[in-house]
């Protein structure tokens, strides 16, 4: 009986094209369905969970990310399997953010963006 799931998609899981998120998401739903636990991502944010609140929202904000058809919830529940962190609610999340004393709201992507503007300086000046 536990392997039923497994049998049934494995089917479709092999049909689908390598390293897509169908693919992803339906291994959750076989281990799901046999109540095994989930996979844990091999990834971990190490940083500043606001730093990663201000990335996602970056993210989610420029429609990038399914076209823009994903809901917020949803996308940082993906972004917390992901790096294996736990989010407030994103308004939670947005408001944290917004309120930072003595930085800017977007003091992170300022530092993300003048670390690329140095090493494309870096490159060019070989």
């Amino acid at each position: 009986m536990r392997n039923k799931p497994r049998r049934r998609y494995l089917g479709i899981y092999y049909e689908l094209p390598e390293g897509s998120e169908l693919r992803a998401d339906l291994i959750s739903e076989i281990f799901k369905a046999e109540k095994y636990p989930s996979v844990k991502s091999p990834l971990t944010w190490t940083g500043d969970k606001i730093n990663l609140v201000e990335l996602a929202y970056a993210l989610y904000l420029s429609k990038d990310i399914n076209h823009g058809n994903i809901g917020i919830t949803h996308f940082f529940d993906q972004l917390s399997k992901c790096f294996n962190i736990e989010f407030n609610t994103p308004r939670r999340c947005l408001q944290d953010m917004a309120f930072r004393k003595r930085k800017s709201p977007t003091c992170y992507m300022e530092k993300l963006t003048s670390l690329v503007k140095e090493k494309i300086d870096y490159i060019l000046s070989l």
